[in-house]
């Protein structure tokens, strides 16, 4: 049970401190001659300007409450908690629009809600009883029901579809992935803004669940006795039927040539599939010479195809990548006295923490840009676990909540000019933070 909201000073000011001197982590790789575009003058990563207001930069929450976070450290409360046994779930950003979670204990019954806000603060709608849906960024959402899939539009309009289920994320344009009929394995495509359902006529093999490749949606689907990998785009499907085991396996990532396929949840273990001939062969691992996982033990993939993994050697420990999974290279520099570090990135920028024996009490917060050869050490994160949505959609800017006890500051860095600022101090323990889009 979580514990009331006490109180949240604001810090409407916000304060501004260059860093670079004395945070910036300097890479020991060889200088490469490099164009850097010099930041403007105004940094997108909180600051106030009289030509652009005190416009909204972020979602976060705290123990009981969710709030927005306008540039300039005033907050707009979204949704409180209604005594001791209420609870506030983290918000989640799409586009222009953000989607909370609520718990109540009433008459020792549960009964959740998802509340839809646009940047401004403003409620567009709520779905009743709805524990957990997705979020697309036209402000469509979907949720579960007895009876098939709920929506709640951006104009507060709810709408059943009985007998369909989601069964992947949102696309573009509010396009879901849906699965039709009660066995849940038969897959189609449904536009929430029209309500109509696109069904694609396959069976998805146990297990896995469909992804999207840009306006690609990517799929295992069983055809007969074999499983071939499906593409389908603006009415038009393409399969490759696979050569080789792929029992339990889901799609990861899709290239023009090639999909990565992942078996496993911890250890995980990875095929490429060759897209002209459905070949699936093992994507072996090989780490550098002394070095250990500092962390997962499998790599993951960026954005841009790149393996990406943390590892250790002689007491440090940082983030390495790689194109083929044998030749790495460091992406930043290391954290002395660190064995184990956790990541996650968004648009080139990786924001890690790192812990050595005496654990995460005395972690390490690091943002890393690979491009620029930078690295910028940033307040240590309260909870030591990274958010990709963390990092602004740009890559430029970090936001952490750092304290302890009860004194609690979220943190923003402008990485390109290592200056930060604190837009909001609180008593109450901070859970998370994501940046509008």
């Amino acid at each position: 049970m979580r514990l009331p909201l006490l109180a949240v000073a604001l810090c409407a000011c916000g304060s501004e401190t260059n860093v670079a001197s004395s945070k910036q982590v300097v890479s020991q790789r060889p200088a490469q001659k490099t164009t850097v575009v010099p930041p403007p003058a105004l940094s997108p990563c909180g600051a106030t300007h009289p030509a652009t207001g005190a416009r909204t930069v972020m979602a976060a929450s705290v123990n009981g409450e969710a709030f927005l976070v306008r540039a300039d450290g005033a907050r707009v409360t979204l949704v409180s908690a209604e005594g001791p046994q209420a609870w506030v779930g983290a918000p989640v950003v799409r586009g222009p629009f953000v989607l909370v979670g609520t718990t109540r204990r009433v008459d020792g019954q549960l009964q959740s809600a998802l509340h839809l806000f646009d940047s401004s603060g403003a409620r567009l709608g709520t779905l009743e009883g709805a524990a957990a849906g997705e979020l697309s960024a036209d402000g469509v959402v979907s949720a579960a029901a007895s009876t098939g899939l709920v929506l709640l539009g951006p104009d507060g309009s709810v709408f059943r579809e009985p007998g369909l289920h989601a069964a992947g994320a949102f696309g573009g344009r509010s396009l879901l992935p849906v699965a039709i009929g009660e066995s849940g394995r038969q897959l189609g495509i449904f536009d929430a803004r029209t309500h109509q359902l696109t069904p694609l006529g396959d069976e998805l093999t146990s297990g896995s669940s469909p992804v999207w490749s840009g306006e690609v949606l990517v799929y295992l689907a069983q055809r007969g006795e074999r499983v071939a990998l499906v593409r389908h785009h603006a009415g038009l499907t393409l399969a490759t039927p696979l050569v080789g085991r792929v029992a339990g396996a889901w799609v990861e990532q899709v290239t023009d040539t090639d999909a990565i396929l992942v078996t496993g949840f911890w250890v995980q273990s990875r095929s490429r599939v060759n897209l002209a001939t459905g070949e699936v062969t093992p994507f072996e691992i090989e780490l550098p010479e002394a070095h250990v996982a500092a962390g997962q033990a499998s790599a993951s993939f960026a954005e841009d195809g790149t393996l990406v993994m943390a590892l250790a050697k002689d007491d440090v420990a940082g983030l390495f990548g790689s194109r083929d999974g044998k030749h790495w290279e460091p992406l930043g520099e290391g954290v002395p006295g660190a064995s184990w570090v956790q990541f996650a990135g968004r648009n080139g920028t990786w924001l890690l923490s790192a812990a050595g024996p005496l654990g995460w009490a005395s972690s390490t917060t690091v943002a890393v840009m690979p491009a620029l050869r930078r690295a910028v050490e940033l307040p240590s994160m309260v909870n030591a676990v990274p958010n990709a949505e963390s990092v602004s959609a740009d890559g430029r800017c970090a936001a952490v909540w750092t304290g302890s006890g009860t004194g609690f500051s979220l943190v923003t860095v402008d990485l390109l000019t290592a200056t930060q600022r604190t837009l909001v101090t609180s008593t109450a323990r901070p859970s998370s933070v994501a940046w509008l889009e």
